[in-house]
C-alpha cells in the first residue's frame, strides 16, 4: 500500500490506465507540482519532495509512467510514444482540474517533462530538470555515436548499459536478480556504479554474478517500496521506453508536429537545472549546456553530494532550490 493517497484513471485516448499520487493543495494560494520519475524508479520515489511540499501547502500529482507501478503495461514499444504519453497525462490533468502546474523531472522523467512542455507550454509554470537536461524534440538518438563521444570525454562509454537494456534477455535477468540490480542502480559509492553500471557488458556481468554488497543510498523504507513495486510489475514495461528511444520511434511524429506548430522547442518559462558534484561518470557541462541553448531563464544548482540521485542524497538542498523557483514564479 502506498504511503500517499493514490488514484487511477483510464484515459480515453489510449485506453491505458494510470495510477498516480494525488494530493490537493491545502492552501488556496499554493499551486500544484507535477513530479515525473525516471528509471528505475516509481512515483513514490519522490517521497522526500512530496512530504516537504505537502507540508508547505502545495498540491501534488505524481504519476507512475506507462509500464511502471499500477499503470498499464502494454507489450509493444509503439504504445510508449511520447505523443501518446503526453496526451494521456493532459487528460489526467483535465480530470483532476489542474489547469497549470510546476513540473519536476528526474532521469527519464526529464524527457517526459520536456515533451509535456513542448506540447502544452501554457500548462507549465516552471520546469526543474534533475540529473538529466532538457531534451529537445525531433532530434535523433544515435547510441553508438553518443557512446563514442562519452568515451572521448570521460574515458568510457557511459551509455553502454542501454545496449543491454534493449536486449530480449534484459527484463528476465533483472527480475531474476532484483536485489542485485537495486544494489548497483542505487549504489552509494559513485565509483562502484561508474565502473559496473554504465560501461558495455558491466551491468549484465554484475547481475549474472548476483553481486550485492548492500551499500545502497536509499533507506530501508525506500528500498522495500522499490523492491515491492518491481517484484510485482517487472521490467518489460519500463524497458520499452529504452526500446522506443534507441529506435527513434518519436522522431518523425515530432518533426511533423514541430512543422505544423503542434509543439515548440524553445522554453519560455523559468528553468531550474539540478546537478550533483562531478564524479567519474559526469559529463562536463552536459546539464547546463544542453538546457541553456533552448531557455533564457535558467538557474543552475549544484548540490554537495555526488551521484545520479540528488533529490535523495541532497534532498534538503533540492527541496530548497525547487521551492525558491516556485515561490519566485507564484509571487
Amino acid at each position: 500500500m502506498s504511503e500517499f493517497p493514490t488514484k487511477t484513471y483510464t484515459v480515453a485516448s489510449t485506453g491505458h490506465t494510470y495510477d498516480y499520487i494525488r494530493i490537493q493543495a491545502s492552501a488556496p494560494s499554493k499551486s500544484t507540482i507535477a513530479f515525473f520519475h525516471g528509471f528505475p524508479a516509481v512515483a513514490s520515489g519522490w517521497r522526500h519532495q512530496i512530504k516537504h511540499f505537502v507540508d508547505q501547502g502545495y498540491g501534488i500529482i505524481a504519476p507512475n509512467a506507462l509500464g511502471y507501478g499500477g499503470s498499464s503495461k502494454p507489450e509493444s514499444p509503439s504504445e510508449y510514444r511520447s505523443r501518446l504519453a503526453i496526451a494521456a497525462f493532459a487528460e489526467i490533468l483535465d480530470h483532476e482540474n489542474i489547469d497549470t502546474c510546476h513540473g519536476v523531472g528526474h532521469d527519464f522523467g526529464c524527457l517526459f517533462l520536456s515533451r509535456l512542455y513542448n506540447y502544452h507550454p501554457k500548462r507549465l509554470l516552471s520546469l526543474t530538470f534533475i540529473s538529466v537536461p532538457y531534451n529537445a524534440p525531433g532530434v535523433p538518438f544515435d547510441l553508438e555515436a553518443v557512446n563514442q563521444l562519452t568515451k572521448k570525454m570521460i574515458g568510457f562509454e557511459k551509455f553502454g548499459y542501454i545496449q543491454f537494456l534493449i536486449t530480449d534477455r534484459a527484463p528476465g535477468l533483472i527480475e531474476q536478480h532484483l536485489a542485485s540490480f537495486q544494489s548497483l542502480a542505487y549504489h552509494k559509492d559513485v565509483i562502484t556504479k561508474a565502473d559496473n553500471f554504465y560501461p558495455p557488458g558491466k551491468l549484465e556481468a554484475w547481475l549474472e554474478a548476483d553481486r550485492n554488497d548492500h551499500n545502497v543510498l536509499t533507506n530501508s523504507e525506500e528500498s522495500a517500496a522499490w523492491y515491492d513495486a518491481f517484484s510485482k510489475g517487472g521490467f518489460r514495461g519500463p524497458l520499452n521506453w529504452y526500446h522506443g528511444m534507441s529506435g527513434n520511434i518519436n522522431q518523425e511524429e515530432e518533426k511533423a508536429d514541430l512543422a505544423s506548430g503542434k509543439m515548440i522547442s524553445k522554453i519560455n518559462v523559468p528553468v531550474l537545472v539540478v546537478d550533483a558534484k562531478p564524479d567519474k561518470s559526469s559529463i562536463p557541462g552536459f546539464m547546463e549546456g544542453s538546457t541553456k541553448q533552448y531557455a533564457e531563464q535558467v538557474t543552475v544548482k549544484t548540490v554537495e553530494t555526488q551521484g545520479h540521485y540528488p533529490h535523495i542524497t541532497s534532498k534538503e538542498e533540492v527541496n530548497q532550490a525547487i521551492g525558491d523557483l516556485i515561490s519566485g514564479v507564484d509571487s
